[in-house]
């Protein structure tokens, strides 16, 4: 099983972490639809419909990779990530 390096939204420039646009966009996406009252499986569905890569090659989502995406606090900018979405 593959390991992301890195936080998906995020990746290392010049050895400092910044933001992926493509995969933040997804992110926010994610939190969005979660906050509609969109199940976690729903959405985990829709990604992986729609072809929305994890990692490289990698296509397949499920609803514990969302609920860790989710539960992460790192997303509001905790430590040394960038923030990408609000708190609610």
């Amino acid at each position: 099983m593959k390991l992301r390096k890195i936080l998906y939204g995020y990746r290392y420039v010049n050895g400092a972490i910044s933001v992926d646009k493509a995969e933040a966009e997804v992110v926010q996406e994610i939190f969005k639809d979660y906050t509609n009252g969109k199940s976690l499986l729903k959405i985990a569905n829709s990604l992986t419909h729609r072809g929305i890569e994890y990692m490289p090659g990698v296509t397949a989502w499920n609803k514990n990779k969302i609920k860790r995406i989710i539960e992460d606090q790192r997303y509001l900018g905790k430590g040394e990530y960038p923030k990408l979405i609000e708190e609610t």
